[in-house]
């Protein structure tokens, strides 16, 4: 089916909906993408399975935890604090990396890979639900946006190992 816009409001509610597509999913693709960064730090220690295994359990569980009781939480209100959750999460894990002399310790890096699937389990159904009360081009503006978040990180991974020098994390 063919998108069509008419009204000025239509095109920003499916702008929204498309940056929020970008936003659920881009920090969970930007921790699972820095693997390799950590892997040099953590050696012997599979970091993406580790990263995805602290993820998925408080994802899984958060969703399960809503499925019976989505009415007592605002859909809307889970998103609204879901986003800043974010940004404080990856603000906090680049300044640790940033002031600890040996970097992230490695139960504080899989704390916040729990806590993102956390607000993930919490926000994604949230938005997800929101978009679904509205006709389907938001939803589709919400799925476009997450695998804009999937390709970008993808990019940006690939010109960070291209500037690399040929070394082991430059593979």
């Amino acid at each position: 089916p063919s998108l069509s816009f008419p009204q000025r409001t239509d095109r920003l509610m499916y702008a929204v909906h498309f940056v929020s597509g970008i936003a659920i999913l881009t920090p969970w693709n930007a921790l699972i993408s820095a693997a390799d960064y950590f892997e040099p730090r953590f050696p012997g220690r599979s970091i993406a399975r580790l990263l995805t295994a602290a993820y998925l359990a408080p994802s899984f569980l958060a969703m399960a935890a809503l499925l019976g009781r989505h009415e007592r939480t605002h859909p809307r209100a889970r998103v609204l604090t879901g986003f800043p959750a974010y940004l404080v999460l990856m603000v906090a894990l680049a300044a640790t990396e940033a002031a600890l002399p040996g970097g992230t310790p490695m139960g504080s890096l899989l704390a916040v890979a729990a806590l993102v699937g956390l607000i993930d389990g919490t926000t994604q159904p949230g938005l997800f639900g929101e978009a679904a009360l509205l006709p389907p081009a938001y939803t589709q503006a919400l799925v476009s946006g997450t695998a804009v978040s999937g390709t970008a990180i993808s990019v940006l991974r690939i010109i960070t190992k291209a500037a690399l020098p040929d070394t082991r994390a430059g593979q």
